[in-house]
């Protein structure tokens, strides 16, 4: 990203030494502040570049500030009264500054001791771009320094264009907007299906090819282009204007969601996008989507899912002559679980939804429909609906449909049943009141109640046979029973329990295309299949230090890019590098957690559990874990899955892990070796021990300007 030095010289410019204390007030509060500034005779600055401020002068010089220009330079009244008199012009960004410290001034002789030239300190005017290669180290020492005498912003540097986390609009806001288009019923249920795909996403953060799958799109386009049409209708409800491409036009992604700025950008569909907070609050305050995850304690440990799916795909293969487990589409799996889906396609036909009318309530032609949805037996095509206890096996009274059954005899019973199944599948009931409507008005049938929501919207909802997902709840160690407790809340953490499964499908077991009716097939052929005896479970060490650290030295450059020879790295290379890179990493953080958790009981903190809380699944963080010190103080920990080779050790480390560890007190690295093994070690390593020159660079950033022909 270009960085430029910006300059201020009180003397030269006394009237904005008022705005400066103001700004610096107002982000001590946790607003935002934007000021304009002069960019000397540099037309290059471009939104999203990163700017310092630099004190001149004999009172004080030194870097007072740093922020992200929010508007390229432009030509505005000149900031000198003598040229604005004369019709001068200048050149003027907007910034929107991040750290403001007019009275706590980085010393000139500071930034003189390896940082930054004389020269650059010295320059005349505003605008001078500050070397790449002097960036990292400034960053470096900036952040070290708003530390020790000023709260940093919390919120994280963008890197690019659409790496912006700035607010938008607040929860309510979004819920009043969201409320608006579904009363004219401008959200379609692809726009639906997006957003709660995009919610569940791991960290909320999903790329648009991730978005097209789960919306039953083929490739990204189509699905960029709708949510893309949703976004820009949120938009208009919420009279915002999106930021803008490079080409001008309005971005309109960017109302319900901002770039992950450790990802790159790509017009490919693998850019990484965040949902905004407040839309994800604004979702969860309506309802439209299962409980979240984060409001929950961490159910399923990695390492314990681990062990149940050796166990798993070993039986697959076993069961299937030898052939390996690849997918729920193929093999034993697809054998055992398709039927799911070729049950749901046939209940979606026979409910034709789309021909009811608000006239047929009462008539009961809503109820044979939805009586015919359930009672699906075609042995021509072999679909039979064993997903709910319909068929007349232990008498009348057992049949989970026996109240529909009855409501054609009664004329009450009748329109009210029918009214429900109206409204519901008409979307015009929230999901809590749908549920304990219906359960009122069936009894506490679990299993009629669950297929009837999953027939609504399987991206969010599944069947349930409460016996056996007990029993696969039990295997996973999840402190959850459905078994006699129908009810919202039940069936919430339910879904919920499926949604973390599919994380770990993917993340774990590798299976990139994993769905929520995958996890639901696979924990009931956990229970079902006849599996093999698990694996010896991971011995959780405890954590320990090492001696003195010594950085390695490194080529200036890569060794391909200076032989001039690059590895081709295939699209099927990338996936399988992060897909293995996924499952390291949660692996990785599961045992820190636990070793960390150890570390505290052995210390005597007994309520470890209670003190030690995972926040990987919130990015702005910047850390994995927080803990606490026997004094009670915050420790932040960042794992890492790290390799040894001899005596160096290696891991990954974004730009913004980076300035975090520089910034946050008590900063660790948790350095898990050997992470699939039964016997892992976790050294840990204090953030003040690493210096920038431990660092290799891996990625770059190419910069440059095009000249005119």
């Amino acid at each position: 990203m270009p960085t430029y030095l910006l300059t201020w010289n009180p003397k030269k410019s006394p009237l904005d030494v008022d705005a400066l204390h103001q700004g610096s007030k107002t982000l001590a509060k946790g607003k935002k502040f934007v000021g304009s500034w002069s960019a000397g005779n540099t037309k290059g600055i471009k939104r999203g570049d990163r700017v310092f401020l630099l004190r001149q002068g004999s009172y004080r010089p030194g870097m007072i500030g740093s922020g992200i220009v929010a508007t390229s330079a432009e030509l505005r009244s000149n900031w000198d009264p003598k040229q604005r008199r004369a019709g001068k012009k200048a050149l003027f960004v907007d910034v929107k500054w991040q750290d403001l410290l007019p009275n706590h001034e980085l010393g000139r002789a500071s930034l003189l001791k390896g940082i930054l030239p004389p020269t650059l300190l010295k320059v005349a005017a505003s605008g001078a771009q500050i070397p790449p290669e002097l960036c990292a180290q400034l960053e470096a020492r900036w952040a070290a320094h708003v530390a020790s005498g000023h709260q940093p912003s919390s919120a994280p540097v963008p890197t690019d264009i659409y790496s912006d986390p700035t607010p938008i609009a607040t929860t309510a806001q979004f819920k009043q907007a969201l409320l608006k288009l579904r009363a004219r019923e401008d959200i379609t249920p692809k726009h639906l299906a997006m957003l709660r795909a995009h919610y569940e996403a791991t960290a909320h953060t999903i790329t648009t090819q991730q978005l097209a799958e789960a919306a039953g799109y083929g490739t990204h386009s189509p699905a960029n282009s709708q949510y893309g049409d949703l976004a820009h209708r949120i938009a208009t409800a919420l009279n915002y204007r999106a930021g803008e491409f490079p080409d001008g036009k309005p971005h309109w992604w960017r109302t319900l969601a901002y770039g992950n700025a450790d990802a790159t950008y790509n017009p490919e569909g693998r850019y990484e996008w965040i949902m905004r907070p407040e839309l994800v609050a604004a979702l969860q305050e309506l309802n439209w989507v299962s409980t979240p995850r984060a409001a929950r304690p961490l159910q399923i440990s990695p390492l314990t899912f681990n062990r149940q799916f050796a166990r798993f795909a070993a039986q697959v293969r076993h069961s299937s002559d030898g052939q390996p487990f690849t997918s729920f589409h193929a093999g034993l799996p697809a054998e055992w679980e398709d039927y799911k889906e070729d049950v749901r396609n046939e209940a979606l036909r026979l409910l034709n939804i789309r021909s009811w009318k608000r006239s047929d309530v009462g008539t009961g032609r809503i109820l044979t429909h939805v009586i015919q949805a359930i009672e699906i037996h075609d042995s021509s095509r072999k679909i039979r609906n064993n997903l709910v206890a319909w068929q007349n096996r232990f008498g009348h009274q057992k049949r989970a449909h026996r109240a529909l059954l009855d409501a054609r005899k009664s004329a009450p019973a009748r329109r009210e049943l029918e009214q429900w199944c109206l409204d519901f599948f008409q979307n015009r009931l929230e999901d809590e009141e749908a549920f304990e409507r219906l359960r009122r008005l069936v009894g506490s049938r679990y299993d009629l109640v669950a297929y009837l929501f999953f027939l609504k919207d399987w991206l969010r909802f599944m069947p349930i046979a409460p016996t056996t997902f007990d029993k696969a709840f039990k295997l996973l160690g999840v402190d959850l029973v459905t078994s006699l407790h129908c009810s919202w809340e039940n069936y919430s953490h339910y879904n919920a329990v499926f949604t973390e499964v599919k994380t770990l499908l993917r993340d774990i077991a590798e299976v990139a295309e994993a769905r929520l009716i995958d996890a639901h097939s696979f924990c009931w052929m956990l229970v079902r299949l006849d599996l093999p005896t698990a694996a010896k479970a991971t011995t959780i060490p405890l954590p320990r230090t090492i001696g003195s650290i010594l950085p390695i030295t490194r080529p200036s450059a890569p060794a391909s890019a200076q032989s001039g020879e690059f590895d081709v790295v295939t699209d099927e290379d990338h996936s399988e590098r992060e897909e293995r890179r996924r499952r390291l990493g949660n692996l990785a953080q599961d045992i820190a957690l636990q070793s960390e958790r150890r570390r505290l009981h052995e210390l005597g903190l007994v309520k470890q559990d209670e003190s030690v809380r995972p926040v990987w699944n919130e990015p702005a963080r910047g850390y994995d874990i927080l803990s606490i010190e026997p004094d009670g103080s915050p420790r932040h920990i960042e794992v890492k899955s790290t390799r040894r080779s001899g005596g160096k050790l290696s891991f990954y480390l974004s730009d913004y892990e980076w300035k975090i560890s520089r910034t946050k007190p008590n900063y660790w690295f948790y350095l898990v070796l050997e992470t699939e093994s039964t016997r892992p070690d976790v050294i840990i390593v204090p953030a003040a021990d690493i210096s920038s020159a431990c660092l290799a660079p891996v990625t770059y950033l190419a910069s440059f300007t095009v000249g005119e022909q």
